[in-house]
């Protein structure tokens, strides 16, 4: 995991809550059983949206799990999910995100805001099934239904952050060399606060 940075830091946010009981009964998207079940008749699952971390700075890294049955998959995930230094509870994915800022001085020996230079980066950990290509078709299709879903919603975490960075931006700039960096995290609190209300949607 990665440690808290300063002073630009967000605290780490949690997704779904689970990978359900059933693979199904609840997911980012709120897919229901009768949804995943029309699925697995019809055929495979509908092609996932872009990724919307794509253009911005981040990385991956990856939990993975076993399991040829719903049951088994939920036991080792359950097993091996992280704990969200934000609330403590127990999460199967997880995203990070941090802003940091540095600027120059200026002849006078004062802070040149105009001079900011603002930084992204992310981290999303993602459960991975390590048996999926032969696991059994049913909880295959179930499975990239759920990730896919769990995929878009940790996305909508980072990409949040990502688009609204030129408010921390101005927000920096438009203050003092005494209250520069503490408006940037004011700024940033109001994104933090955003992703709050996006988990419980």
């Amino acid at each position: 995991s990665l440690r808290q940075p300063s002073p630009g830091a967000a605290p780490p946010r949690n997704s779904m809550e689970s990978f359900p009981r059933s693979i199904a009964s609840r997911s980012a998207a709120r897919t229901s059983m009768a949804a995943l079940a029309a699925s697995s008749a019809s055929g495979p699952p509908p092609t996932a949206k872009a990724d919307d971390t794509s253009a911005c700075p981040n990385r991956r890294l990856r939990i993975w799990v076993s399991g040829n049955s719903p049951a088994a998959v939920r036991k080792d995930m359950n097993e091996k999910r992280m704990t969200d230094e934000h609330d403590g509870k127990r999460v199967d994915a997880m995203s990070r995100w941090r802003f940091s800022w540095r600027w120059r001085g200026n002849a006078a020996g004062k802070c040149d805001l105009n001079s900011v230079e603002l930084k992204f980066s992310a981290t999303i950990t993602m459960p991975r099934l390590a048996n999926e290509e032969t696991a059994p078709k049913s909880l295959r299709e179930r499975w990239r239904l759920y990730y896919r879903a769990l995929t878009e919603h940790e996305a909508g975490h980072v990409g949040y952050a990502y688009a609204h960075r030129d408010e921390v931006l101005t927000a920096i700039k438009s203050a003092t060399c005494e209250t520069a960096s503490a408006s940037g995290r004011a700024a940033i609190a109001r994104i933090v606060a955003h992703d709050q209300e996006y988990d419980v949607q």
